[in-house]
Formats: structure tokens, sequence, C-alpha cells
């Protein structure tokens, strides 16, 4: 059993954390301003889901955009308020008091990339809603929406879990 005693109460980010957390918050400060300069080109009625190549088979209203932001805010909070709590996490039966700061520096760097790559994601899926319902041209479609979730959120937690297997 983990012992909240175990971890340090450094809570310095690391230069990779720090990475993420400025390149997901600007992505998310650029999404809010394309929200409003783009808001009033907006029509009422938005697509809000496509198929796999891209068609829209779904629409609703303009305000469902204003759902990301506030998906984001609620996750990144969450994210936030877990790294504050590594006690929580799950980790594997071998961490003790001399290799839980190990574990702990990962965890928070997996939280950081979790946070960094929903902001990421949302932004994406806002601009690319947002763009089509102005009728630019989509560039997302199902395929590629697939390979994105993967990328942002499948393959930083495996490579996390190869660094926590490689602790001692």
């Amino acid at each position: 059993m983990v012992k909240k005693e175990w971890f340090t109460t450094d809570s310095s980010k690391s230069k990779l954390e720090s990475i993420y957390s400025l390149i997901a918050y600007l992505v998310l400060l650029f999404t809010v301003v394309f929200i409003v300069i783009k808001w009033s080109n907006v029509p009422e009625i938005i697509p809000t889901h496509f198929d796999a190549l891209g068609r829209v088979n779904d629409t609703g209203s303009k305000w469902l955009v204003l759902i990301f932001p506030a998906i984001l805010y609620v996750t990144v909070s969450l994210f936030n308020f877990f790294k504050k709590h590594p006690e929580w996490a799950n980790y594997p039966s071998r961490v003790n008091e001399s290799n839980a700061n190990e574990f702990w520096a990962i965890n928070r760097e997996t939280i950081s990339n979790l946070s960094s790559s929903a902001i990421l994601f949302f932004s994406i899926a806002t601009f690319n809603f947002i763009s089509s319902a102005i009728g630019c041209v989509d560039f997302i479609n199902g395929y590629s929406f697939i390979i994105l979730l993967i990328v942002l959120f499948i393959f930083p937690v495996i490579i996390q879990i190869v660094k926590m297997k490689k602790i001692k």
C-alpha cells in the first residue's frame, strides 16, 4: 500500500512538464481567441458529428462549441488536483519508500502530458467544428481523428508505463 508520507512535497515542475504546460496554455488561449473572433460568423446550426470520412451526420446549436472550453476547464482542474495527491494514483506493487518519488515524478509527467493532450485535442476539435460551420475545409476526418487520439493519449501512457517498468 502506498503511503502519503513516501512522497516529497516538492511541487516544482520538470522541464518537460513546463514545456507541456506552456504549449497547452498557448493553444488554449489561441482557441478562446479563435472562438471570440469567429463567433459572429458561426451560423446558429453547426455540424456536431462527422462520420469516418468526415461527412456531417449530425447538427446542433453553435452554443455547443462552448462545451469544449468548459470540459477543458474541468479536466485540467481535475488533473491539477490529482498532481497534488500522488498517493491516489495507481502504482505497481513494488513501489516503496525508496522509489516512491521516482514513480511520483513519472505520474506527474503523465498527468501533465494528458492534460496538455486534452487541451490540444479539444482545441483541434473546436477549430474543426467552427471551420466546418463557416464553410472552410475540414482538416481532420474520422480516421485522422482516431490517429490523433492514439498519438495524444495512448502513446504517451505507453511510454510512461515503460519508464515505470525500469524503476527498481
